[in-house]
């Protein structure tokens, strides 16, 4: 590959954990897409717990629930699904491990 030459800026490549620092650190505020990913998938989770009434949470609940819960939900207890249904899958695993209730606290 040949450089142009003249008054071309170059390219820097930085490096992944330098882009997700603060400005005030130094770099650009990029969030984590995984961790992103993760907060979406949760979300899709609590639609499908607080609106039950909605179209696509009576079709994800009626085609891979069928009668049972979230709570119990394995990623190898239901088949390959739609590409919803496979973030749901990705997203429950993290949100089984780090939800929990806490007794007396409304």
């Amino acid at each position: 590959m040949e450089w142009v030459k003249g008054n071309q800026s170059k390219l820097h490549l930085v490096r992944w954990d330098i882009l997700n620092r603060p400005l005030q650190q130094g770099g650009l505020q990029i969030r984590d897409p995984s961790l992103a990913n993760l907060a979406l998938g949760g979300k899709i989770i609590w639609k499908l717990y607080a609106g039950k009434n909605h179209p696509v949470s009576k079709i994800l609940w009626k085609k891979y629930l069928k009668g049972g819960s979230l709570r119990n939900l394995t990623i190898a207890s239901t088949p390959i699904g739609t590409t919803i249904w496979n973030f749901v899958k990705r997203s429950i695993d993290h949100i089984q491990k780090h939800l929990y209730r806490i007794s007396r606290n409304g």
